[in-house]
């Protein structure tokens, strides 16, 4: 069945063992406040906010990465491809 689609392997996923969320949260929201108050200069961009956010304004390269996603797929193609050229052979033999 792999004419109809491909299996994905899955994504890597690193989950730290000694983690405190709470530290983290309360250092987060420190910085935020000092920024606010103009105590602690502004940060550089933070690469996982904007990630992926070119590709959604770009009307390309959008419609380039669909592809035949619009319920088409390769195997649909084939099958219909494989299903002329025998419907051409039931023509050409005269039946």
């Amino acid at each position: 069945m792999a004419l109809f689609g491909n299996r994905k392997p899955r994504p890597f996923e690193h989950k730290y063992i000694f983690v405190d969320e709470r530290k983290e949260r309360l250092d987060e929201m420190e910085k935020k406040v000092k920024r606010e108050m103009g105590v602690a200069p502004q940060e550089a961009y933070d690469v996982e906010k904007i990630r992926g956010k070119i590709f959604e304004q770009t009307k390309f390269v959008r419609h380039r990465h669909s592809g035949l996603k619009k319920g088409w797929s390769y195997g649909l193609i084939i099958l219909m491809i494989i299903g002329l050229l025998i419907f051409w052979h039931f023509l050409a033999q005269g039946v």
